[in-house]
């Protein structure tokens, strides 16, 4: 694999080691991608399967044909592609559209506008099914200049771009990847073929299209290989220059102005950015507690405030001892966390022990630093701010502040007594929509099924009389932790019922939620005549503490297939287990 990451823009060098990677992992989970473009696109697909090599997958492209863009969209929906990526070339919008542009040539741009608008939107329209739709920019085959007789090609750029930004925001399923970005990483002049161009309509060059390829993987998390939940910081040399304990609180780099400490200070920022877009803060330092308190509430350059950080662990212990602390915690797996440290020691100490963290070193030079935090913005794949992302870290504070006041109580019943839990239980509600997808996405441990679904999958199966949409809300006396589990059933118009999907969030596990939804969401089927009600359990490399979850709530096992699938029915009315007594349960419809 080294080769591989070493091979760059080499097409002959990529295509063989790809096909080596592929020869020597025979067994490796295969993602499919398509692939839709006013151009030719079927070097991308050499560069995608590099970028899934890497991760130990294999990549096969659709390619859907250049005349026509809805239909062919259409159709590789229907094929069920993972992922979906749209690449056209402003130029190829209309015959010689860049020179025209250029003349000013009346009506052309609110024409080509207009064209543009309607075909995308049916393009996106008809994509709504493919869980990771990513269109990349419109650009000029020339690099942007500052000269007047470009200044009507720069602005037919720019309205093209609105145009398909405010397109994508309307559709939850499609991002943007910037173009222009590539082609200047990549040099433009490398980007760009035009003689291939001309005779091929093939406009892009090898390295823009490993750039493009680099950015697809990052965009949809390593083609769904991972799914990071936490960014967990070092102290002394990650959010600061210095060592507190050293240099004592005045003397610490942080703060606008020179370098090294406005370097800090701007990485500060943008972590805070990640914080607020739903990524899970934490601190891992080997420093006396007291000493990063200090600098957390009385720093006046400090960014990051306490209340950013959803877990914290400043001790002396070793960092591989913390941070599968930190994990445990918050209820998610050490191959959820991405470890920054400043330390060589300390990160080949964590690599060696847990191995499924991912770690990531602060550059030597630090003027680099901030360059990093935008990769890790990728790595992470954030996207706007939503209206519950803000509140995770409160929502992971307060599940860390529950368990550490369980140690008061005699019994775990005395001490679950105490929180006053609530769950509210609604049935098909369009607005939850989006946070419903999202959960079946990432949710992998209390997860019987492991379906996965778009907001257009959830809103589909919400407005049709064969399927009803549950969702589980959960409060109590230590906050609002949100819309935290779901549960999909789908209805035979014969009476059966067939539980599709049953989740939920790491983060309320242990407090008779899983217990307490059941016994009202079978009584609501029996309402409605649906009997017996079927379930199954799908084995996973996450979910085993689920398999005999089925089996604890009354259901009778049928049998077990081959694959471990384990398949149950239960005939109602049926003595099931009962909603625990501690527990709440409001049905709200």
């Amino acid at each position: 694999m080294t080769s591989l990451a070493g091979a760059g823009a080499d097409v002959g060098l990529v295509t063989r080691l790809v096909a080596e990677a592929e020869r020597a992992n025979p067994d490796a989970r295969t993602v499919v991608v398509g692939l839709s473009g006013n151009v030719t696109l079927d070097l991308l697909g050499t560069f995608l399967r590099k970028h899934a090599a890497l991760r130990g997958l294999r990549l096969e492209t659709r390619i859907g044909p250049v005349a026509d863009r809805v239909g062919g969209v259409a159709g590789l929906a229907a094929e069920g592609v993972d992922a979906l990526v749209i690449l056209d070339l402003l130029d190829a919008l209309a015959p010689g559209l860049e020179a025209r542009l250029e003349l000013g040539e009346e009506g052309l741009l609110a024409a080509r506008l207009d064209a543009y608008r309607a075909e995308l939107e049916l393009a996106l329209a008809a994509a709504a099914a493919v869980p990771t739709v990513l269109v990349g920019t419109l650009h000029a085959m020339r690099p942007p200049a500052a000269d007047p007789r470009r200044a009507a090609l720069a602005e037919a750029v720019r309205a093209f771009n609105e145009v398909l930004a405010a397109t994508a925001a309307r559709h939850p399923n499609v991002g943007v990847v910037d173009t222009a970005a590539i082609c200047a990483a990549a040099g433009w002049d490398r980007a760009h073929d035009p003689r291939s161009y001309r005779r091929f309509l093939a406009p892009f060059g090898p390295a823009f299209h490993d750039g493009l390829a680099r950015q697809v993987a990052l965009r949809t998390r390593g083609f769904g290989s991972y799914y990071y939940k936490a960014l967990i910081l070092d102290c002394d040399g990650t959010l600061w220059g210095g060592t507190v304990g050293e240099d004592l609180l005045g003397g610490i780099a942080l703060g606008p102005g020179h370098a090294p400490g406005s370097v800090f200070w701007e990485v500060q920022h943008q972590l805070l950015g990640l914080q607020r877009r739903g990524v899970l803060l934490g601190l891992c330092s080997r420093n006396n507690e007291a000493d990063v308190a200090e600098v957390f509430a009385h720093h006046p350059h400090m960014v990051l405030r306490d209340g950013h950080i959803a877990i914290r662990r400043v001790s002396w212990d070793a960092k591989a001892d913390s941070l599968r602390d930190i994990a445990a915690s918050l209820g998610i797996g050490l191959d959820a966390l991405v470890f920054l440290d400043d330390s060589p020691f300390e990160l080949e100490a964590v690599r060696a022990r847990l191995p499924e963290v991912a770690t990531v070193a602060v550059p030597a030079d630090i003027s680099a630093y901030p360059a990093l935090l935008d990769e890790l913005r990728d790595l992470f794949a954030v996207e706007s701010l939503t209206p519950g992302s803000a509140a995770k870290t409160a929502q992971y504070r307060a599940r860390e502040l529950a368990l550490a006041e369980r140690g008061r109580f005699e019994s775990q019943d005395a001490y679950l007594g105490s929180l006053g839990i609530r769950v509210t239980i609604r049935r098909d509600d369009t607005g939850a929509a989006r946070r419903i997808a999202e959960l079946t996405q990432k949710s992998n441990q209390f997860n019987l099924t492991t379906v996965r679904r778009t907001e257009a999958h959830v809103l589909e199966l919400m407005a049709s009389a064969e399927a009803s949409v549950y969702s589980l809300s959960v409060e109590d006396r230590f906050g609002d932790a949100g819309l935290t589990g779901v549960a999909v059933v789908t209805l035979d118009p014969g009476g059966d019922a067939t539980v599709d999907s049953f989740l939920l969030s790491c983060r309320i596990l242990g407090r008779g939620v899983e217990d307490a939804a059941w016994p009202v969401l079978l009584d609501d089927l029996a309402e409605r005549g649906h009997t017996p009600v079927h379930a199954s359990y799908l084995p996973t490399a996450k979910n085993a503490q689920v398999r005999e979850y089925w089996d604890r709530v009354g259901f009778r096992l049928e049998g077990e297939d081959p694959d471990g699938r384990r398949r149950y029915s239960l005939a109602l009315p049926a003595p099931r287990g009962a909603v625990p007594p501690y527990v709440e349960v409001i049905r709200a419809w």
